[in-house]
C-alpha cells in the first residue's frame, strides 16, 4: 500500500517540479521584457509552485521512510 501511496506522491513530485520550471523560465522571460505587473504574477504562481513542489517532496521521502520500516 505505501509504495502506491510513494508512487503516487513522486509523480505529484515530479508533475509539480516540471511545472516550477516552466513557470520560472515565463517569470524570467516577464522580467526581462519589462512587463512588471506580468512578473509579478508569475513570480506569485512561481513561488506556490515551488512551496507545492517541496511539500510533495518531503511527503515523498516521509512515504518511502515508512515504507521501508514497515518492509524491512
Amino acid at each position: 500500500m505505501y509504495t502506491m501511496l510513494w508512487f503516487g506522491c513522486n509523480i505529484c513530485f515530479v508533475a509539480l517540479l516540471i511545472l516550477f520550471l516552466f513557470q520560472n523560465r515565463s517569470y524570467q522571460e516577464a522580467r526581462s521584457s519589462g512587463d512588471a505587473g506580468r512578473a509579478a504574477v508569475l513570480n506569485r504562481r512561481r513561488l506556490l509552485s515551488g512551496i507545492l513542489a517541496v511539500i510533495a517532496f518531503v511527503a515523498m521521502a516521509a512515504v518511502l521512510l515508512i515504507d521501508m520500516h514497515l518492509n524491512g
